[in-house]
């Protein structure tokens, strides 16, 4: 993608978060064989009937990654974790009962929703989760 070259990759882990399907890349499904190669036919013909589609994909692709996956970016949060990390390991001493809480609080906020919708979906799908 950093090299502006139209990216075709699975729907799965990093590239589900990196690509935005049609517009920056396309995603494909390993397991589908045919729909992976009809979705590359598909663009291939668009960049026939119009020749600035590539263009207009790769373009797309290089905008997402240099505003949002950049060394420098990922360099910084990492930073920045650390220093959240460092924070909390010197100002407070959190007894393990705190951590625990502070950790629920996070789930909380942020993750339980998402895991009620997972357990939604698996069960739409007919998986038992546990």
């Amino acid at each position: 993608m950093t090299c502006g070259l139209p990216t075709f990759a699975t729907k799965n882990g990093g590239p589900a978060e990196i690509i935005r399907d049609g517009k920056s890349g396309f995603h494909i499904d390993p397991h589908h064989g045919e729909e992976s190669a009809e979705k590359m036919v598909k663009f291939f013909e668009a960049c026939i009937k119009d020749p600035s589609y590539w263009e207009s994909v790769s373009r797309a692709s290089r905008e997402r990654i240099f505003s949002r996956y950049t060394w420098d970016i990922y360099a910084s949060r990492l930073v920045t974790l650390c220093d959240v990390y460092t924070f909390w390991n010197h100002v407070t001493s959190l007894e393990r009962r705190e951590a625990k809480r502070y950790l629920e609080s996070i789930y909380i906020l942020l993750f339980r929703s998402l895991v009620e919708k997972m357990k939604d979906r698996l069960k739409q799908l007919g998986i038992q989760h546990t």
